[in-house]
């Protein structure tokens, strides 16, 4: 029987049907997802797609995105068992499972013997990670952004061991792993979470440590890159802001041999290289075969569980989304005398590129796959007896005069893929999470559509007509997930039943017939009802479906579907299970809702907070910047969860000043303490004792109420361990001492204060006023003795209060007259005693 795999036949029959014929291009798209088991809970997605010679439509967004996710992610960690495998295996679990736990160990135990390069190098091998570094004088002495390609969990080890590396990086690490990871202090590379905030700082930091990040934002299998982010550039513009205001004789110096060298080493690198074209990959070849863009053909393949359709313009030299492409070589290194006079006005911070590759002893074991977890990475990477990082350094590079961040990107990046003779794809680390959603390729104007469902073996079970084919897709998963696998739909810019039905028995006719779920009467119900959960009695009918709605789910997220299905409430109450429609906006919403939250976006802040033991991010924007005598009175704005609240907040110098930090970071350690403790965002009328005043509150007050937990918050917000200091010495001071009890003074929480009796440090020594956190008493002011303290505490010497206490009392002694014992006589009780 056929299954309606020849577009050509399809159309050839479709094209008699209707007069929409020639516009509805009714062929059928397929979608091939494979079933994985509960040790891979994740969706490994393969597009199988048809190529017609007469053909001359251009594939979909979908397409090009899922062919370049075949090429650039694996969807199994081992390709094929060979003998050789299966004799090593056991070998290689206990290897893995030891290396993992060590890997955990290493940043849980956080200890200082892990800046010792001796320990270093012996943690290395105990992993089995060998680093080569290969034209490591390249690397800038100063400080410097250094960025490279992702291929593998452990690539970040390349900072932990060589002579030329300059000095301890800061490394920009994902926001996804687990916070400890950014808690740690000890390691050889010091973690901070890649965020705007983050860029922020850096960038009005004083700190000289070099950055190393990632811009790809994930891992790839290394035949391939994910388009470069743009962020890291934000550290190089408000650095060349900063020194266009203040300009020195080094910085006039460096800029032109940094952009000569650039362009002598680039001239020499490309000499006798041609630029790779535009090039389509080939569908259902494996690894994937390069034609150039004339030769190549990909099928209209439209994915039940695809990527999602790239939604941003095209990139610098026209490439489209999902094309593999070359990006550009850099601009001419021939330089006018007008450019290179402006460059020495300003020496941005150089940009070192560096192409990584990772190379194991084992063959077909594969590190990562599309949708593995950091866990799962990280045993497969430990999982070979050997692995070997390969970071070779390319010359140090720096924005052109007038150059757009983007084409600086893209030049970047075109000098690591010419490195490493590999591609970059229009594909981004967003497009790649989005993997696993059901958005069909939709035509603009579409209105009804056609669609076909196979099940696993391509056998077709059901064709239907909707006018919104997302959600009849949705439904369709969502009542016969075991029998879902593959769709093929044909959209038509009118909803009317006649021209949707005149496809569907077209169809009909192609197969010889109508499938079971069509021609079956339970089969059909099955495709067109809700599921019915097999309630035994009316009470627990909404027992059952619920239970029921639960393995659906858990069917769906096992297939590795990201969708969120809602069962509808009204259903569940009479013992059937539906879900509900997702909202389909139109061109005109869309458009409206993207340009709204570009706007109210724009200018944010993103920070992250640790809610329920997850980390989450929230956003700010500061309204108004006061400046006061001791710090800076803010407006700010926060964004989370979906709603935005507005506070004041007044952060102290002490807060920021002795960090290096702007004022902005204080108050954003704040705030994700405030909501890590679920702190109600918003209060109305008189607050209780017992309620923090969240709407107008100082930072002070937050370290009053909660102590430790703003230390530990402000330390992993700004990564700078928190002292009660004010200034930059940071000199041991004398710990308090109580004077009424002559203990330690400590303060609320228990934790012993680290500023002198009770006061803020000033730069003279002296304080300026009580801390109002102590339990025992608040220590002297600066214009106030011990001794008077002590007086007013009532524990002066015995004499001055003996004389004080003879004026008032006239020396006689204050006893107070016993009274009378009152009169004992027979009583009511006494008969009972």
């Amino acid at each position: 029987m056929p299954t309606l795999q020849n577009p050509k036949l399809l159309r050839t029959q479709a094209a008699t049907l209707a007069p929409y014929s020639r516009r509805c291009r009714c062929r059928l798209s397929l979608l091939k997802t494979h079933v994985l088991n509960k040790e891979r809970p994740r969706l490994s997605e393969e597009v199988t797609s048809y190529t017609d010679s007469t053909d001359d439509e251009s594939p979909t967004s979908s397409n090009r995105a899922m062919d370049a996710a075949r090429i650039l992610f694996d969807d199994r960690h081992i390709a094929a068992w060979r003998p050789e495998l299966f004799l090593y295996a056991p070998l290689g679990v206990l290897l893995a499972t030891f290396r993992s736990a060590m890997w955990i160990l290493g940043i849980a135990l956080d200890q200082p013997f892990f800046r010792n390069q001796a320990v270093v190098e012996a943690y290395l091998r105990l992993l089995g990670v060998q680093v080569t570094w290969r034209n490591a004088d390249r690397i800038p002495a100063g400080r410097h952004v250094m960025v490279s390609n992702h291929c593998s969990v452990g690539d970040l080890m390349m900072l932990f061991s060589h002579p030329s590396l300059p000095q301890r990086y800061t490394h920009l690490i994902t926001s996804a792993l687990p916070a400890q990871v950014t808690r740690a202090r000890h390691l050889p590379v010091l973690m901070r979470p890649a965020s705007p905030a983050t860029y922020d700082e850096l960038a009005t930091s004083s700190d000289p440590s070099p950055v190393h990040l990632f811009p790809e934002g994930g891992m790839t299998n290394g035949r391939g890159m994910l388009r470069f982010s743009r962020g890291f550039t934000r550290i190089l513009q408000q650095q060349q802001q900063q020194q266009q205001q203040q300009p020195s004789a080094l910085q006039l110096q460096q800029q032109p041999h940094v952009q000569q060298q650039y362009h002598q080493d680039m001239a020499q690198q490309h000499q006798g290289r041609l630029t790779a074209p535009s090039v389509a990959l080939m569908p259902g070849t494996g690894q994937g075969s390069r034609t150039t863009a004339e030769e190549a053909t990909v099928g209209p393949s439209s994915p039940l569980l695809p990527a999602a359709a790239a939604t941003g313009t095209a990139g610098a030299g026209g490439a489209r989304a999902g094309a593999a492409t070359i990006l550009p070589p850099p601009a001419s290194s021939s330089l006018s005398s007008s450019s290179a006079a402006a460059s020495t006005t300003v020496a941005a911070l150089p940009v070192v590129p560096v192409a990584l590759r990772v190379r194991s002893c084992m063959s077909g074991v594969n590190t990562h796959t599309l949708n593995s977890s950091f866990l799962e990475n990280l045993f497969w990477f430990g999982f070979s007896p050997s692995t070997t990082l390969e970071a070779t350094v390319l010359p140090a590079m720096v924005p052109e005069p007038g150059e757009p961040r983007g084409a600086f990107v893209n030049r970047v990046q075109a000098a690591i893929a010419a490195e490493l003779g590999v591609e970059v794809f229009e594909m981004t680390i967003q497009q790649k999470r989005q993997l696993g959603m059901v958005l069909p390729e939709v035509p603009e104007g579409t209105r009804g559509a056609t669609y076909a469902i196979f099940d696993e073996k391509q056998k077709l079970q059901y064709i239907g007509t909707t006018s919104d084919l997302r959600n009849a897709l949705r439904t369709a998963l969502g009542r016969r997930p075991e029998k879902t696998f593959y769709f093929k739909a044909a959209t038509l810019p009118t909803s009317e039943p006649t021209a949707l039905q005149a496809i569907r028995d077209a169809w009909f006719s192609e197969c010889g017939g109508q499938p079971n779920g069509n021609r079956l009467a339970i089969e059909r119900s099955m495709w067109q009802q809700p599921v019915d959960a097999g309630a035994i009695s009316e009470r627990g009918r909404k027992g059952a479906a619920e239970e029921k709605t639960r393995q659906l789910v858990a069917a769906l997220r096992e297939r590795g579907c990201k969708e969120d299905f809602t069962p509808n409430p009204t259903l569940l109450l009479e013992g059937q299970v539906d879900f509900l429609p997702a909202r389909n906006l139109t061109d005109e919403e869309l458009a409206a809702e993207r340009e709204a939250e570009a706007a109210r976006m724009r200018g944010r802040r993103s920070c992250s907070a640790i809610v329920d033991g997850q980390e989450r991010v929230f956003h700010t924007s500061y309204v108004l910047k006061f400046p006061t005598n001791g710090g800076y009175m803010m407006d700010v704005s926060v964004l989370f969860d979906g709603r935005e609240t507005q506070h004041r907040v007044i952060v102290g110098k002490q807060y920021y000043e002795p960090y290096g930090l702007a004022p902005e970071a204080a108050v954003e350690a704040g705030l994700a303490l405030l909501l890590r403790a679920k702190v109600a965002r918003a209060t109305e009328g008189i607050l209780l004792s017992s309620q923090f005043p969240v709407n107008y509150f100082a930072l002070g007050q937050l370290e009053q109420w909660y102590g430790d937990e703003f230390r530990q918050e402000f330390e992993r917000i700004t990564g700078q361990e928190f002292v009660e200091v004010f200034g930059k010495q940071g000199k041991e001071l004398q710990r308090p001492v109580s004077v009424v009890n002559q203990e330690p003074t400590r303060s609320y929480m228990g934790r012993h204060p680290r500023t002198p009796l009770g006061g803020v440090q000033l730069p003279d020594g002296n304080q300026d006023g009580w801390r109002f956190n102590r339990v025992h008493d608040y220590g002297p002011m600066r214009t106030e003795t011990a001794e008077q303290l002590n007086a007013a505490l009532g524990q002066g010497a015995r004499s001055e209060l003996a004389e004080a206490m003879d004026e008032v009392f006239g020396g006689g002694d204050c006893n107070e007259e016993e009274e009378d014992d009152l009169p004992q006589g027979q009583g009511i009780l006494d008969a009972f005693f």
